[in-house]
This record gives structure tokens, C-alpha cells and sequence, in this order.
């Protein structure tokens, strides 16, 4: 966003940006930054969960957890800002 602008490069109107994990930041940068949120708290606790399985000697029942993700979007992608 910061170099896009250093270079004279209006967001959105000249260029879209996405940023990815909707650091506490995004909302706060000029224009908002439009982001994938991916949930790493529940991603730490299930990292976590399957660790201390392993530890105990005992194989996890699942090898893929999927936890999705979100869509933040915000002014810097051109479309309509929803906070």
C-alpha cells in the first residue's frame, strides 16, 4: 500500500490490494485494507491438540483440519466498503 502510494499510485482507483491474515493494522491503514482472515488461534489450539496426542502415544484420526477462512473487505480492493 505504502509503495504503491510512494509512487503515486491511487488505491483503489489505480491498483486493488489484498493483504492475507487481517493483521489488527489493516483497518486502520489509508484506505482500509481488504484481507483473508485465517483463524490462527484455532489453528495454534488444534496444532496443539495434535501434539500432545502424539506425545501420548496415540495417532490422530485426522491428518487434514480444515478451519476456512474469511473475507475482510475493505475500501483498498475498489469494492464497496462494509466494516
Amino acid at each position: 500500500l505504502f509503495a504503491c502510494q510512494a509512487a503515486g499510485l491511487r488505491v483503489p482507483d489505480d491498483i486493488g490490494i489484498s493483504g492475507f491474515n487481517d493483521m489488527e493494522f489493516m483497518t486502520s491503514a489509508c484506505p482500509p485494507l481488504t484481507s483473508i482472515t485465517t483463524h490462527r488461534f484455532e489453528m495454534g489450539k488444534q496444532a496443539v491438540d495434535l501434539a500432545l496426542q502424539t506425545a501420548g502415544g496415540k495417532v490422530p484420526t485426522r491428518q487434514i483440519i480444515n478451519l476456512g477462512y474469511d473475507l475482510a473487505l475493505r475500501a483498498s480492493t475498489g469494492r464497496r466498503y462494509r466494516p
